[in-house]
């Protein structure tokens, strides 16, 4: 594929799996599982449950790694270790605010692939 994205690298699931509609199933679950996961970390918020928070945290960061999202990875990572700590709780929703809009922008990339392997 010769196509630039900025939010998903696709060079981990390519190397795994050598079957472009596999790899669409893939994307595709990451898309339908976004809003299960923005549902519950809005929640987790607003009822400042942070121990949920956290593990939420930590299975997000396991579907954006296997997208190759690095930066989100790891952003995901230091939100799941801090909910846990309860510490920089003021920085908790605009982490997930930004999360949430990269994931939605890399959810938009996914037509892109999509097209570029059909």
């Amino acid at each position: 594929m010769n196509i630039k994205l900025k939010y998903i690298n696709l060079d981990y699931l390519q190397s795994s799996i050598n079957n472009n509609l596999f790899i669409i199933k893939i994307l595709d679950v990451f898309a339908g599982e976004l809003p299960k996961i923005e549902k519950r970390m809005k929640d987790a918020l607003l009822t400042s449950n942070y121990t949920e928070l956290s593990e939420i945290a930590h299975k997000a960061k396991s579907s954006v790694a296997i997208l190759g999202m690095d930066s989100e990875k790891e952003a995901m990572r230091n939100l799941e270790l801090d909910s846990q700590n309860n510490i920089k709780q003021e920085t908790y929703r605009q982490r997930v605010d930004d999360f949430l809009q990269n994931c939605k922008k890399a959810i938009e990339e996914i037509e892109i692939i999509r097209k570029a392997f059909s």
